[in-house]
């Protein structure tokens, strides 16, 4: 089940997910989060993906529905599957210091349960690495 901490409307996610069969990696990120670290992120998951197949990342955002947003998703995330829903059906976690929303990523068992939520740093791209690495394993 999706995991109640980190989503906020389970329904949104689930339409999102259940219509791709074998995603098993979800990467969440909004608008409002710092674009470089979202782009190191999505570095390191391009080569997490050769491993292990596009058919099982979704990167899940959240930005306003607008033609500008409309290019820059397809732009930034043209190797990815990827779904832009309403920023209500995600829940960011907040950082405790800072109160900015986390981006994040999760891992989805045979099960359909949500596990291991890990919150890349920036900057710190053996940490995301090291985790991409630890799901690959999952997965593979």
């Amino acid at each position: 089940e999706i995991m109640p901490s980190l989503v906020g409307s389970e329904m949104c996610i689930r339409d999102s997910i259940d219509t791709l069969k074998n995603v098993q990696l979800v990467y969440c990120f909004s608008e409002y989060m710092c674009e470089e670290c979202v782009r190191q992120d999505l570095c390191v998951l391009l080569d997490i993906q050769k491993r292990i197949g596009a058919d099982r990342i979704l990167i899940l955002t959240a930005y306003a529905d607008n033609r500008n947003n409309h290019i820059r998703l397809s732009n930034l995330l043209r190797k990815f599957r990827y779904r832009n829903i309403d920023y209500s059906c995600l829940v960011f976690p907040k950082h405790n210091r800072t109160g900015m929303d986390l981006r994040y990523f999760y891992f989805i068992d045979k099960d359909g349960n949500c596990k291991y939520p890990f919150y890349p740093l920036k900057d710190h791209l053996e940490l995301t690495q090291y985790y991409l690495g630890f799901i690959a394993k999952k997965i593979v």
